[in-house]
């Protein structure tokens, strides 16, 4: 229910401040049914199976979202934008890479490896450590823009509280034993709510001012995230 309302709110949203970009704000909030369908799909796996097979028909929909999400960030990142921030988005990639190769010897590699999984699980518990590379790659791009609304900071909000779930979720203790009402189903859900809000806030279909009007924040925040990144290689 959270989850469809949150749907419902960014469509609200796009009716009544009626943004440009509104394609980019269609495609978040199909990004945000998707996973609320697979949500659903899971639920019905738990309920009625007492099991949740893998791959399941909740995975390639939870996929999808992912894919669809990010695609609706980066159209409203570029449709927002006068001219393409390159150096941001070379910030955001240096950031991802060094997220990447973390997530890569942690959860990737050993799945890629088990002679005990058929490829098909491989394949499913290695997507969704690579969705949260994407994941970390958009919300550092959108960081890296200079978080010029209201309505980027909660999406930000939003994709941090996501990939929060899911890096808990990926951790041995929690995934052997997760149940659907396992305290760490609060942080999707609150990733939900910041998506919705975002939407209902009337900065969602603001302009930013012309680039040669804003200056280009290199501060010291942002090269101490950026040698850090290179640092963890």
């Amino acid at each position: 229910a959270i989850g469809a309302a949150a749907a419902a709110a960014i469509v609200f949203g796009i009716a009544t401040y009626r943004p440009r970009w509104w394609v980019a704000w269609a495609l978040i909030a199909l990004g945000q049914l998707l996973f609320v369908s697979a949500d659903l799909a899971f639920a019905f796996y738990e309920a009625f199976s007492g099991e949740i097979p893998v791959p399941s028909l909740a995975d390639p929909i939870y996929i999808g979202g992912y894919l669809v999400l990010a695609a609706g960030v980066l159209w409203l990142i570029r449709s927002r934008g006068q001219d393409p921030d390159r150096s941001a988005s070379i910030d955001a990639l240096i950031v991802a890479s060094a997220f990447g190769l973390v997530t890569w010897l942690a959860f990737i590699e050993p799945l890629a490896v088990d002679a005990d999984l058929a490829l098909a699980e491989r394949l499913v518990y290695a997507s969704y450590p690579a969705m949260d590379i994407l994941l970390i790659g958009i919300t550092a791009r959108l960081l890296a823009g200079g978080g010029r609304f209201v309505a980027d900071w909660l999406i930000v909000v939003s994709l941090l509280f996501t990939l929060a779930g899911d890096v808990a979720y990926a951790l041995p203790p929690i995934s052997a034993t997760y149940a659907g009402g396992h305290p760490i189903d609060l942080l999707w859900l609150l990733g939900y709510v910041s998506l919705g809000a975002a939407a209902l806030h009337p900065t969602m279909a603001q302009a930013p001012a012309a680039s040669g009007e804003r200056p280009i924040a290199i501060g010291p925040t942002r090269l101490a995230v950026l040698a850090a990144s290179l640092l963890i290689g």
